[in-house]
């Protein structure tokens, strides 16, 4: 049984345990202090591009290896839950097809595009391509239809490799600028986000691009 501390700590946060049959303390309040601050989520050992491992080893004798093997690395996630939706619209005006997409970018898209096409009898339409996650699919199929006239909407499932994101602030001297910080392969990359460099630029009375300058 972990003791009094260790268990405290798992209970007041989101930590998934359980005992196993070793008759000896295995986790002690720091080692769950660390666990229960910085892990975020609890499951077997992702895909990943290995950059160090660390081993350590303990003193008792069990009737398990007593080592501790830490990985440092970079996940790449195939996310089998992204779904692409598509419909063509060829008698809705450019003012709802403007609104629609701000409604469903408000509502969990993660892209979403308009194609010029043409369909039958030469007609010049758009068709609207909406990205998501999957739970989020029927909210936003019901915004497509409830929001122009299409009448169908055809969806796939695909792959997605998602980098290493924070989203977080940087101090610039014009004020608080908020960023992405990207890793790919062991390489960092700050991508500025537009609407805060917008309100930055205006406050500042400052060219956007002498924005783009400080990242």
């Amino acid at each position: 049984m972990p003791v009094p501390a260790t268990t405290e700590i798992f209970a007041n946060s989101k930590v998934k345990f359980r005992q196993i049959d070793i008759d000896t303390e295995l986790v002690t309040p720091t080692g769950a202090a660390i666990i229960a601050e910085l892990a975020e989520d609890f499951t077997y050992l992702p895909t990943m591009t290995t950059q160090k491992i660390g081993w350590g080893a303990g003193t008792k004798d069990l009737k398990i290896p007593n080592v501790l093997k830490v990985y440092l690395g970079e996940m790449e996630n195939e996310n089998e839950d992204f779904v692409v939706m598509e419909t063509n619209i060829d008698d809705c005006s450019g003012e709802i097809l403007g609104y629609t997409q701000e409604k469903l970018f408000q509502n969990g898209a993660l892209d979403v595009f308009y194609t010029p096409i043409f369909m039958k009898k030469n007609r010049p339409a758009y068709r609207l391509t909406v990205a998501c996650r999957k739970e989020d699919m029927y909210k936003l199929q019901n915004i497509m239809f409830k929001e122009t006239t299409t009448i169908g909407i055809r969806y796939r499932y695909e792959y997605r490799t998602e980098l290493g994101r924070i989203e977080t602030e940087i101090d610039t001297k014009y004020g608080k600028l908020k960023v992405k910080k990207v890793n790919s392969n062991g390489e960092k990359f700050i991508y500025p986000e537009y609407e805060s460099m917008k309100k930055l630029a205006e406050k500042n009375n400052i060219p956007l691009k002498e924005l783009y300058k400080l990242t």
